[in-house]
C-alpha cells in the first residue's frame, strides 16, 4: 500500500477538497467510512474550522493523506478503516478532527483522510517528519494486516512469477531508459498525464518503483 502526504493547507483548499469528496459521494463512487467526531463529512467544514481555531498561530491547519491498494488487491471497508486508523495513530494524529473517505471509481482502490494538524487540545501536531515517517509506518501496517508489501525494491509475498511477471519484471528499467529519452520521455508523460492517481500522488520518476507500484500509477 502506498502512503502520500500532501503539504498542509489553508481553508480554501479545505474546502475545495471537501467539496471534492462530497460530489463524488453524491455520485455514488465514495464513501465516508469514518469519522473521528462522529459527524459526517458535510459537517466537517464547521468542525475543522472549530478545532484549528483552537490554535490561531498555525497558517496551515489542515493535512491530507492518501493510501492506496494496488490493482486487485480488494480490501473490506472495516480493513481499511482499521489500517487508516492505526496510520493516524502512529503518524500522531489520533488526536485530530479527520474524516476517511473511500473511492471506488478507480481499479486501485483508496482512501482520502483529510485531517487538522491541531489536535482538540490546541496542541499543534507535529508533521515535519510525516513524509518521512509515513514509509515506515506503512512497511509495520502491511505486515500487521498481511496486505501486499509496497516497499520499494522487493516482491510482494514472494509470489511466484509467471511468465508474464517475468516480462514484467524489467519494465522499471526499461521505462526509466525511456524517461531519459527525450522523445520518449514526452510520450510517457503523456501517457502518465492521463492517469488521475498518478496526478494525485506524484511520484518522483527519478526513484525506482516496483510493478505493483506501477501498476497503482
Amino acid at each position: 500500500m502506498i502512503a502520500k502526504v500532501f503539504k498542509p493547507f489553508q481553508e480554501v483548499e479545505l474546502n475545495r477538497k471537501i467539496d471534492y469528496h462530497i460530489a463524488k459521494i453524491e455520485k455514488g463512487v465514495a464513501r465516508e467510512l469514518f469519522n473521528s467526531t462522529g459527524d459526517t463529512i458535510t459537517d466537517m467544514r464547521n468542525n475543522m474550522l472549530l478545532v484549528a481555531g483552537l490554535n490561531d498561530r498555525m497558517k496551515k491547519p489542515f493535512i491530507e493523506f492518501v493510501l492506496s491498494s494496488p490493482v486487485g488487491e480488494d480490501l473490506s471497508d472495516s480493513k481499511f478503516i482499521d489500517v487508516a486508523n492505526d496510520y493516524m495513530q502512529e503518524m500522531g494524529y489520533s488526536e485530530s478532527c479527520y474524516s476517511v473517505v473511500k473511492h471506488d471509481d478507480k481499479d486501485n482502490k483508496h482512501i482520502h483522510i483529510l485531517a487538522t494538524t491541531v489536535d482538540f487540545n490546541g496542541v499543534r501536531i507535529e508533521d515535519s517528519w510525516s513524509e518521512f515517517y509515513s514509509g515506515k509506518v506503512m512497511r509495520k501496517l502491511e505486515k500487521k494486516y498481511n496486505i501486499e508489501v509496497m516497499e520499494k525494491g522487493t516482491a510482494s509475498h514472494n509470489k511466484t512469477l509467471g511468465e508474464s511477471q517475468y516480462r514484467q519484471y524489467f519494465f522499471d528499467t526499461a521505462l526509466h531508459k525511456a524517461l531519459r529519452s527525450h522523445n520518449a520521455n514526452e510520450r510517457v508523460n503523456k501517457i502518465l498525464l492521463q492517469s488521475d492517481t498518478y496526478l494525485m500522488l506524484k511520484p518522483d520518476l527519478s526513484k525506482p518503483y516496483t510493478n505493483t507500484e506501477w501498476k497503482v500509477m
